[in-house]
């Protein structure tokens, strides 16, 4: 072979040689990122239905007579309280009457609140959460309009004994009413013991 051949030669092998190197090289897949299935909304259950109203527990109790079933009498309670129960000539005594409506759907009307005091008290001031005052010598009234279902009046009177009682006790009365039909008359009056020594 004529050696200005083999340079040829060599660059010919070489190129055989890089071709078949190329093409039996395993070629590596391209990376391929694997990710999860987009995620899929959640399914939420129906909204639950409205609960049924609940029964009532209580039952009824049967009136009797006339008058609309819808509504029931009022029920005044009254209550008194003494700041003291023993006193001498010149003490003072703060008498507080509590009015509720108690019960009833049915509001009281004209409602009247009264107390009456010995003579020998001097009243030194009276004061009502609500109604009108009319004090006439020793008695004390406080007139109200009408009073509904959990109303509460607050009367407040202070009095000082002026004379020596003639009695070694007393008790002082007061009561509520109204000119509509109470459904329980045990608890508009009520009376406390005052002692003198």
């Amino acid at each position: 072979m004529d050696n200005k051949f083999i340079p040829l030669v060599l660059v010919m092998i070489g190129t055989l040689v890089a071709l078949i190197f190329a093409t039996s090289a395993v070629q590596p897949n391209p990376a391929v990122a694997e990710y999860p299935p987009p995620p899929r909304p959640p399914v939420l259950p129906p909204d639950p239905p409205p609960p049924l109203p609940v029964e009532p527990t209580a039952i009824p109790i049967p009136r009797s007579g006339g008058g609309s079933s819808s509504s029931s009498p009022p029920d005044l309670e009254f209550v008194q309280l003494l700041s003291a129960t023993t006193l001498r000539q010149g003490d003072l005594l703060e008498i507080t009457l509590i009015t509720r409506h108690v019960d009833g759907s049915r509001p009281a009307e004209n409602v009247l609140i009264f107390l009456e005091l010995p003579v020998f008290f001097s009243i030194m001031s009276a004061q009502t959460s609500w109604g009108t005052f009319a004090i006439q010598g020793e008695q004390i009234a406080v007139q109200i309009p009408v009073l509904y279902r959990g109303d509460e009046v607050v009367t407040t009177i202070v009095g000082m004994v002026e004379e020596p009682p003639l009695y070694a006790q007393m008790q002082l009365i007061g009561s509520v009413n109204s000119s509509t039909p109470d459904s329980n008359f045990d608890n508009n009056m009520m009376g406390q013991m005052v002692f003198f020594p």
